[in-house]
């Protein structure tokens, strides 16, 4: 089905988009692309309706690279209609809307699994693409969820999505819990830090225990963790050189492969199993 400018759908899609306070309220966000519109559908999630431009609705040879389930309703665009709608400066044509799922019901917060869990929680983290890396890292790693905090950039931003490559499909990311509710599920409180700084005794990571139930922390790029925050431990990346410290998702990246092999991941992880 063809749809103008005007339609409701193509004005749902554009706040949607557009605005946080649409996704949370409709319970609904979008990804662009073709890459990321099969890995949602090929991981089971909710996918409301898929937007193609009508360039891309005439190809048959990309269609059939890009096959859409009959069951997912599928709305063609104008160009113009398209690319003024689409968060990316070079559109590929296709985007989706999905549901955010709901994830209140996790059994790793309450019982051990296979093993104690073990969670990455976002503070303050401003930047979407480091918010996407962070999640891309987790999911690699065999961590049980990403805990987004409430002060943290929307995690179903077409941006964090993308940037997330796939990953926001196949790890839990939850926005619901904070720090008194992971405290009261036994989690060990674990802030990262790279200053110098008399008020917090760091452990290198390479010293650190990370058995049981663990929360590693990551805070905001410019300012990290506030001093006030309910940290039980502190832990560092040593490291040499001219930088004074890594990138908020570079070290995301560095810990949760250290965690995952700690915590014996390693030949999972070479198997593509890790353990959650």
């Amino acid at each position: 089905m063809h749809l103008a400018a005007g339609n409701p759908k193509v004005q749902r899609l554009r706040r949607l988009i557009g605005r946080r306070s649409a996704r949370y309220d409709e319970g609904l966000f979008v990804i662009e692309g073709s890459v990321l519109v099969q890995d949602a559908i090929d991981a089971g999630c909710d996918v409301v309706e898929v937007f193609i431009r009508e360039d891309r609705a005439t190809d048959e040879t990309w269609l059939r690279r890009n096959p859409i389930p009959h069951d997912i309703p599928v709305f063609t665009l104008d160009v113009s209609v398209f690319d003024a709608a689409s968060d990316t400066t070079t559109p590929q044509g296709i985007s989706a809307v999905c549901a955010i799922p709901e994830l209140y019901d996790q059994p790793w917060l309450t019982q051990d699994v296979q093993q104690p869990a073990w969670v990455i929680v976002a503070d303050a983290v401003n930047d979407p693409g480091n918010l996407g890396t962070i999640i891309r890292s987790g999911e690699v790693a065999g961590a049980h969820a990403i805990v987004v905090l409430n002060n943290t950039v929307d995690p179903y931003s077409p941006k964090t999505a993308r940037a997330s490559a796939g990953a926001l499909f196949h790890v839990p990311v939850i926005s619901h819990l904070d720090y008194n509710t992971l405290v009261s599920y036994g989690f060990r409180l674990v802030g990262t830090t790279s200053r110098e700084d008399t008020a917090v005794k760091a452990r290198s990571l390479y010293d650190f225990d990370c058995s049981g139930r663990l929360a590693i922390v990551l805070g905001n790029e410019a300012h990290g963790i506030a001093k006030d925050a309910p940290i039980d431990e502190w832990l560092t990346i040593e490291h040499v050189g001219r930088s004074e410290s890594l990138n908020v998702a570079m070290a995301a990246s560095i810990i949760s492969m250290h965690v995952a092999h700690e915590r014996g991941n390693a030949a999972n992880l070479r198997s593509g199993k890790a353990k959650r």
